[in-house]
């Protein structure tokens, strides 16, 4: 259920599209990456038309694991992952190692409790919730965009703040 893999691994992949539609390899420049970038947008339009409700699907799971208190991607790359495409959507990943259970498991223990306290804060705080507009603005605009883009913990690192301020709510007014 949850992504395996970082999208890290398919960029000699995504380079291999690029340059079997015409573009031509070279060292990175500005105008380059924003024909890829082009090139790119208009193949997700496509894809987005072609299976909106799977893309829907996939974009409602991607704000899930944002708060999910599981590290997101389970394994980790290295200088010597390689992906291999095989028929119909299969493909095999080497040199990609799990995390380990203890990264995991002091993530998760770490997390949880902080999750759950800012929860219970906004519930305390659900009558004053306007006053924080500027807080769900920050929430929102991650959120977003880890949605649209691809899940991976170290991008909900910027509302971390957030989730203690409410954290913090709860606590303060525990009986």
């Amino acid at each position: 259920m949850f992504p395996d893999y970082g999208p890290d691994i398919l960029e000699g992949y995504a380079a291999s599209v690029v340059e079997s539609r015409g573009a031509v390899p070279g060292p990175p420049t500005p105008a380059l990456e924003r024909a890829d970038d082009a090139f790119w947008t208009r193949y997700a339009v496509e894809e987005i038309r072609r299976h909106p409700w799977r893309t829907a699907g996939l974009k409602v799971r991607n704000v899930f694991y944002f708060f999910s208190p599981r590290l997101v991607p389970y394994h980790e790359p290295t200088p010597e992952t390689t992906i291999q495409f095989g028929e119909n959507g299969t493909f095999t990943v080497e040199h990609s190692p799990p995390r380990r259970a203890f990264d995991q498991i002091v993530y998760a223990i770490s997390y949880t409790p902080v999750l759950g306290l800012a929860l219970a804060g906004v519930w305390l705080r659900r009558r004053e919730l306007s006053r924080d507009g500027i807080l769900w603005c920050v929430v929102a605009i991650f959120v977003v965009a880890h949605a649209v883009y691809f899940p991976t913990t170290r991008y909900r690192v910027p509302i971390e703040f957030v989730l203690l301020f409410y954290a913090a709510v709860a606590l303060d007014r525990r009986p």
